[in-house]
């Protein structure tokens, strides 16, 4: 049996893909860039999580990321912006409690959207 934890959707906001970020990566303008859009979906997030503490037990994620463009992208660095978006707003102590993806699924419908959901295993 799972249950909702956490349920969000917000609109106008594009998730750009997961970029590696050594050291002197976070200074070019690809790196900057990845972390002010980590930072603005980190504080949309928290703005409407409930709870003042994380969510520390395993958890199942699922979401529907809608694109405003056709470019090729991949699945699993789109997942990672969320994962570390999440991480960072501290709606998830660990991006490691995630043990389950279900209907992870990009529509390029021209709307900017992301609807995230996570649920208790």
């Amino acid at each position: 049996m799972t249950n909702k934890l956490f349920s969000v959707t917000i609109e106008d906001f594009e998730i750009i893909p997961k970029i590696r970020l050594p050291l002197k990566m976070k200074w070019t303008k690809a790196g900057r860039r990845y972390l002010e859009r980590k930072e603005q979906l980190a504080f949309m997030l928290k703005k409407r999580f409930k709870y003042n503490e994380p969510i520390t037990c395993n958890i199942s994620l699922s979401c529907a990321i809608h694109l405003n463009h056709k470019r090729r992208t991949d699945l699993d660095n789109l997942i990672g912006f969320l994962c570390d978006s999440l991480q960072y707003a501290g709606i998830i102590a660990d991006d490691r409690q995630i043990i389950e993806l279900s209907k992870c699924k990009v529509f390029r419908d021209g709307k900017a959207r992301v609807v995230i959901e996570l649920r208790r295993i």
